[in-house]
C-alpha cells in the first residue's frame, strides 16, 4: 500500500493528470494512504478529495476510523455522530461500524450520555440481545441502590431474554418479595426452572 500510494503520489505531482481523472485519483490515493496506514497523508488526500468533490461517505467514515486509530477520541466521537445524523436526515439507517465507533469513543472519553445515546441507535437500527444488555448494564449503574428501580431492569432483562442464570432468577425474585410481590417471586422461580436456569 506504502509503495503504492507513493506512485501515485508521484504521478499526481506531474501536474499530467486529466482533471477530470484528478477527483478519482484524490480519492484512490486517500484510501491508499488510509491502507497504509499513513494517516496524516490520508487526511490530506481525504480533504483534497472533498473539496473539489464534494463528502463521499465511504471517505467520511475513514476519516472517522482514522481520528479513533491516532486516539483522538473526542474528535472521533462528534465525527461518528454527525455521519449517523446525516444518515438519518437522508431518510436512511446509519452505518451499525459508525454507530458502534460512536460508541467505542463514548466510553473511551467517559461519556456515559454518549453511549448510551449511541447503543440506543445501535438497537432501534441493529437489535441485538448485546446491546440492550449493555443499555440495561449502562441504566442499572446510575440507578443507585433502589431496590424497585432494581427490579424494574430485571423485568426488562427477562422480557430481553437475558435471565440466564439461576443466581439471575433468585435474585429477581428476592426482590420481588422484598417489595412485598411474592406473586411475581413465584412466578420468576417458575420461570428461571421453565428455562432450565436451575439445571431441569
Amino acid at each position: 500500500y506504502a509503495a503504492a500510494a507513493a506512485a501515485g503520489e508521484a504521478a499526481l505531482m506531474t501536474g499530467e493528470v486529466d482533471s477530470k481523472e484528478r477527483p478519482q485519483r484524490l480519492k484512490t490515493l486517500a484510501q491508499l494512504f488510509y491502507s497504509a496506514k499513513n494517516y496524516g497523508k490520508f487526511a490530506t488526500y481525504a480533504e483534497a478529495y472533498q473539496k473539489e468533490a464534494g463528502n463521499d461517505p465511504e471517505l467520511q467514515k475513514l476519516v472517522v476510523q482514522s481520528l479513533y486509530l491516532k486516539g483522538d477520541y473526542p474528535k472521533a466521537q462528534s465525527g461518528a455522530k454527525a455521519l449517523a445524523e446525516t444518515s438519518r436526515a437522508a431518510g436512511r439507517k446509519p452505518d451499525e461500524s459508525v454507530l458502534q465507533l460512536w460508541l467505542s469513543s463514548a466510553f473511551k472519553v467517559g461519556d456515559k450520555a454518549g453511549q448510551q445515546a449511541a447503543l440506543t441507535e445501535l438497537q432501534i437500527n441493529y437489535p441485538k440481545p448485546g446491546y440492550i444488555a449493555d443499555l440495561l448494564a449502562l441504566a442499572e449503574a446510575d440507578l443507585g441502590h433502589s431496590n424497585r428501580m432494581s427490579l424494574e431492569v430485571f423485568r426488562l432483562k427477562q422480557r430481553a431474554g437475558l435471565l440466564k442464570t439461576s443466581d439471575d432468577y433468585m435474585e429477581m425474585a428476592q426482590l420481588a418479595i422484598q417489595l412485598g410481590l411474592p406473586g411475581e417471586a413465584e412466578r420468576v422461580m417458575n420461570d428461571g426452572f421453565s428455562a432450565g436456569a436451575f439445571g431441569g
